[in-house]
């Protein structure tokens, strides 16, 4: 028995050593090499594959610089776009931009924001009782000489203002001047109903569209446009 185990393993080696040194090989039992052209022997329809341009490739196989070239215009798109702003414009003025500007552009594009009024100071004379009087006064006014600007029209009408002050101080001094020169009715009073005053600001506009936006701003009252911080 021993010995039949012994002869077994020693055909084995045999037949082990013969199978790998390729010496069945012309009946078919050879080992397979693993070199280049058996594996071209291997490979199905090799003359059908080439070489993808990066343009082929689907979006998920594409590289990651592809990817940045995107965000790289993105940006340069955001940095043509900047705030601008122009005024200062009264009520007539913004209701005629808003019709040019409303043919050129979407309304949301654009929008008007009221400025603070600041206080101003009248030397106010006045209120007389009524439009004969209010005619002397000025015939008088013409007659001296003194410079003023009939108010026709609010809760003031019927009165005159020989001046208009950013501060009571001002036309405090500039009463004092009119009193010498024989103005004694004249008082410094507050101007209740001070003009409004808007400006006109883009948030976002393109940098192709700021030549045509001067050139209407201008004609309505020749304020060009400035840079600004854009706001919610």
């Amino acid at each position: 028995m021993l010995r039949l185990a012994v002869l077994l393993l020693i055909l084995a080696n045999g037949l082990y050593f013969a199978w790998s040194h390729q010496i069945f090989s012309e009946l078919g039992w050879g080992k397979i090499k693993q070199n280049e052209p058996h594996r071209l022997h291997q490979q199905i329809n090799p003359e059908r594959i080439r070489v993808l341009e990066i343009n082929e490739l689907p979006d998920r196989n594409k590289p990651a610089y592809a990817t940045s070239t995107n965000v790289a215009t993105s940006v340069t798109t955001s940095a043509n776009v900047q705030c601008m702003q122009t005024g200062n414009y009264n009520d007539k003025q913004v209701e005629q931009l808003r019709s040019r500007l409303s043919a050129l552009m979407p309304s949301s594009s654009w929008r008007f924001v009221e400025i603070a009024t600041q206080p101003y100071w009248l030397i106010y004379m006045g209120q007389y009782a009524n439009s004969n009087m209010f005619e002397l006064k000025k015939a008088e006014l013409k007659k001296m000489q003194l410079p003023f600007t009939p108010i026709n029209q609010g809760p003031m009408a019927l009165g005159i203002s020989l001046g208009r002050y950013p501060s009571q101080a001002d036309a405090n001094q500039s009463l004092n001047a009119l009193n010498k020169r024989g103005i004694r009715t004249a008082k410094v009073v507050q101007d209740v109903n001070p003009d409004k005053t808007y400006q006109l600001v883009f948030p976002a506009i393109g940098s192709e569209l700021i030549p045509k936006i001067n050139a209407l701003t201008l004609t309505v009252a020749g304020k060009p446009l400035q840079s600004c911080i854009a706001k919610p």
